[in-house]
């Protein structure tokens, strides 16, 4: 976004438009976050399934990645720059605690 030479009112302009895009999708998830939720869709237990504003380069291949380190297969609908849809079926990690202990263990479910 920012350049050499670039007056800091059209950064500021710039900044200020993506922000309004991403607002006005009203879509599940901004473009940053979708790449981020990936790894927890890979292990949550059951279906997962979200809509981001963009898919980006970032989104793609952490999905590549987590299909490749954790064996789950994502479904990815839609256009590199253009909303999309990621769905999987995750690995089943689930959270357990035990009824004597404050403590959470984590258990697979598959």
């Amino acid at each position: 976004m920012g350049e050499r030479g670039k007056p800091a009112e059209r950064i500021g302009e710039e900044a200020a438009l993506r922000l309004v895009e991403e607002v006005e999708w009203k879509g599940f998830l901004d473009s940053h976050m979708g790449d981020m939720v990936i790894p927890f869709m890979a292990l949550a237990k059951g279906v997962s399934e979200v809509t981001v504003s963009r898919l980006t380069h970032h989104c793609l291949t952490n999905a590549r990645i987590a299909e490749q380190v954790v064996g789950v297969k994502f479904d990815v609908k839609g256009e590199l720059g253009k909303p999309g849809l990621l769905r999987t079926n995750g690995l089943g990690l689930e959270a357990v605690r035990a009824p004597s202990s404050s403590s959470a263990r984590l258990l697979f479910h598959p």
